[in-house]
């Protein structure tokens, strides 16, 4: 049984490796000998049929032959082997057949044999020859290939032998699977560092695009920086040139400015003189000898001729204009002079400083300095280029020195207080007399500059220019006007000093400013000159209570207060806010005026005549009711009581009566009277005053 299972699984292990492995005789005969120390179980069996099938079955459908060509070697070994044809494994010309071997037909045939003995002996014998056969044919085959022999002398080695190296296979087989990890793992790696390198190159490509986009950006910004550094090298170029262009000519425009103030203030000068010595010759006239200051008397006799001629071409002026008021009555004009207080002269002066001033200061001078326009163009680049670098160079803080000097040079050819009169261009370029100075070149230039920045959204740095160059330019040249060139007792003149110092102020309007005390303390010290120089008011003398200069001298007077109610947001419409502190105006008005001037010439002379009772109503109507809201104020509390006092004697008048004391009043100047009480707050007695008038 042992043999016979064997035997059995020999010829299937042969079998299968004539199926599946090829010609190889030596494996065939290497498979027999390992199958002999191992039992083989039915399962086993079963599963090389089945393989075996669809061994079959692939080579069916594949469309295959049933037959499997011998290899040389099969056909060299099977040379001279003499077998039954019935179960020779060979047929058709030396092709072995692939459904049909030699043993599985001797297995069918034993197992249709009744005979068990016969059946073995049969496959025994059978058996044998084909293992001698074949076993013959393969030692020739070992003995013609040496290799072939000495794999085969290898391979017989002993039962323990084979276990040993059945050991070794399996070790090196560890070892093979071993080093199939370390390749598979190693594979995986170099995988791992191919990607990392084709990420690494993505970056690298990355870097090198960044690189390019880096070096073109730095060639833009080195071209911007280049044309950065031309710009600033070109502004400081300029700048250069700007302070030096003003150093060379800053003394002769300052020397400029002198001289025009020289002429200005020599025909103001002249005009005021003449007219404070019209005071001192009507004073003389009359016989006050401590007015007189002027020792030249054929000059003075001479004076006197002029006058009274000025004074009759002047009276027929107002008659044919339809005004016989004594209010018309004021100042000698100069067009009525002979000598006409210098105007020919003056105009003279004034032309020719004009061409003077304009061929020293801007002779020569290029288009990039000749207006404030094309001065800004550069600042305005540097600013809109560079804000903070621009305001970090502390430019706000210096731009307004050289712009001023332009708007000094330009007002060289202001005249607002009308001194040249009907002459509109001096040196070919148009005479400036508004007050306002917005029509100006270097005006309109500042505003563009700083319209410009502020479209840009930001906020503009030099918003202050404006006013720095008035406070430079505009304010001192306006100051001047103040101190030397405006007449406080002329209702116009004192007007365009009004609107030139309201100009000034519009900017920094701030009373612990310098310019603002300034101004107020020229506008007192111009008001106390006219009052000391212009309206003098001598002691009382039998030749000055009545004369008509008495009256004019106290009509001066109420016209200077107007005057001075005009730095008064009560006396003027065109003000919101007082120029003046209230304190100052009430000062003079209520003070140097009224208490000074007109009460002592109200208490020497009679009140209640027409003449003087005008010049009451005058100065009393003048009074803002401002005034009034507390009750009438300290300083015409004197004039109050004089005037109640003169209302004690009116009385009326009856014409049946054979004998009553006159009035002191007559009937045209009760009603004036009346209303003058009622200014005062005295009610009672203009009640009174006012129904006496009602029945003369």
């Amino acid at each position: 049984d042992d043999y016979r299972q064997w035997f059995t699984m020999s010829g299937r292990s042969f079998q299968e490796k004539l199926l599946f492995g090829g010609s190889d005789s030596e494996s065939s005969e290497a498979a027999a000998v390992e199958a002999v120390p191992q039992e083989r179980t039915f399962d086993d069996i079963q599963a090389a049929k089945r393989q075996r099938a669809r061994a079959r079955s692939a080579f069916d459908s594949a469309g295959h032959e049933e037959f499997i060509p011998l290899s040389p070697l099969e056909r060299s070994a099977l040379k001279g082997a003499a077998a039954d044809e019935e179960v020779h494994p060979f047929d058709d010309g030396g092709r072995r057949h692939r459904g049909v071997d030699a043993r599985t037909r001797l297995l069918e045939a034993c197992f249709e044999e009744s005979d068990e003995g016969e059946f073995e002996r049969k496959q025994l014998k059978q058996a044998g020859a084909s293992r001698m056969t074949f076993t013959g044919a393969r030692r020739k085959a070992r003995e013609a290939d040496p290799l072939q022999k000495q794999t085969q002398d290898n391979r017989q080695v002993q039962p323990s032998q084979n276990l040993e190296d059945e050991g070794n296979v399996a070790h090196e087989i560890d070892a093979i699977g071993a080093a199939l990890e370390k390749w598979e793992a190693r594979v995986e790696c170099i995988k791992e560092n191919q990607e990392r390198g084709a990420l690494r190159l993505g970056a690298l490509e990355t870097l090198v695009e960044g690189s390019q986009f880096g070096l073109e950006e730095s060639a833009r910004k080195r071209a911007k920086l280049e044309n950065v550094v031309e710009f600033y090298t070109d502004f400081k170029c300029f700048a250069d040139d700007l302070a030096g262009f003003f150093v060379e000519r800053l003394s002769k425009l300052e020397a400029a400015e002198r001289m025009l103030q020289q002429i200005d203030t020599s025909f103001a000068d002249r005009k005021w003189q003449r007219r404070k010595k019209d005071v001192v010759d009507s004073l003389v006239e009359l016989g006050v000898e401590e007015a007189v200051l002027d020792v030249d008397l054929p000059s003075r006799r001479a004076r006197k001729l002029r006058r009274r001629s000025r004074g009759s071409q002047r009276r027929a002026t107002r008659i044919e204009r339809g005004d016989t008021s004594a209010w018309a009555d004021g100042w000698d004009t100069s067009e009525s002079s002979d000598d006409g207080d210098g105007e020919s002269e003056y105009q003279s002066d004034r032309q020719q400083f004009a061409v003077a001033v304009q061929k020293q200061v801007f002779s020569g001078v290029g288009e990039e300095f000749g207006n404030p326009s094309e001065v800004l163009q550069p600042f305005l680049e540097f600013k809109q280029k560079d804000c903070n670098r621009y305001v970090k160079a502390f430019i706000p803080d210096c731009i307004a020195e050289p712009l001023s000097r332009y708007a000094q040079f330009e007002l060289f050819w202001w005249d607002p207080m009308r001194l040249l009169r009907d002459e509109m261009e001096l040196a070919g370029r148009e005479v400036i007399c508004d007050t306002a100075v917005d029509r100006f070149g270097w005006f309109q230039s500042l505003l563009t500059f700083s319209e410009a920045a502020q479209t840009h959204g930001k906020m503009d740095p030099d918003e202050n220019l404006v006013p720095e160059v008035m406070m430079k330019a505009v304010v001192p040249r306006v100051q001047f006007y103040l101190e030397s060139v405006w007449d406080p007792t002329s209702h116009s003149s004192t007007q365009v000093m009004v609107s030139l110092v309201q100009e000034c102020l519009l900017f920094d309007s701030d009373p612990s400013k310098p310019h603002v005390r300034n101004i107020a303390s020229a506008i007192c010290s111009r008001f106390d000159q006219a009052l000391d120089e212009l309206v003098v008011m001598p002691e009382s003398s039998h030749l000055w209570v009545g004369s008509d200069l008495r009256l004019r001298q106290m009509r001066r007077a109420c016209k200077v207060a107007s005057c001075v109610l005009l730095w008064s947001k009560h006396g003027s419409a065109l003000l919101e806010e007082d120029l003046l502190q209230d304190s100052a105006i009430q000062h003079f008005v209520l003070d140097k005026i009224i208490a000074q001037k007109l009460l002592p010439e109200f208490q020497r002379g009679d009140l209640c005549k027409g003449g003087e009772l005008l010049v009451v109503d005058k100065i009393v109507h003048l009074l803002p009711m401002a005034w009034f809201v507390d009750g009438v104020p300290e300083g015409v509390v004197p004039l109050q009581q004089l005037l109640r006092d003169a209302a004690g004697t009116v009385r009326p008048q009856d014409p049946y009566a054979q004998s009553q004391a006159p009035s002191s009043v007559d009937g045209r100047h009760m009603e004036v009277l009346g209303k003058i009480l009622g200014r005062l707050q005295c009610a009672k007695e203009a009640q009174e005053v006012l129904r006496i008038a009602r029945f003369v």
